[in-house]
């Protein structure tokens, strides 16, 4: 899912999307197999928007999912493709589910 540079966007902190609160009551194992957009800090300001392959549950205290960065950061130098990330429900700007498409 690597995305030309010009479909991963950034919006300061007046315009950023805000996670869903649907997805909090959403059963852990349901997102397994799914993507989720999710928000990366660049600075106090701003967020660069990504999406993350479900692939399991988080090992990290605090956290509750865990998977695969699916995008290419540009201006995140410290990530890449392929990175493992975890993070919670409440972090979910959107859900996508590309299986039996």
């Amino acid at each position: 899912m690597h995305e030309h540079p010009s479909n991963i966007g950034f919006r300061c902190e007046k315009h950023a999307l805000s996670p869903n609160p649907i997805y909090k009551d959403i059963p852990l194992r349901d997102f397994i197999d799914k993507y989720c957009k999710l928000a990366f800090s660049i600075d106090k300001e701003k967020n660069e928007y990504m999406w993350v392959e479900v692939d399991g549950l988080a090992v990290i205290e605090g956290e509750e999912l865990s998977g695969l960065l699916r995008n290419d950061p540009i201006y995140i130098p410290h990530l890449q493709c392929g990175d493992r990330i975890e993070f919670s429900r409440n972090e979910i700007l959107e859900l996508l589910d590309l299986r039996n498409k």
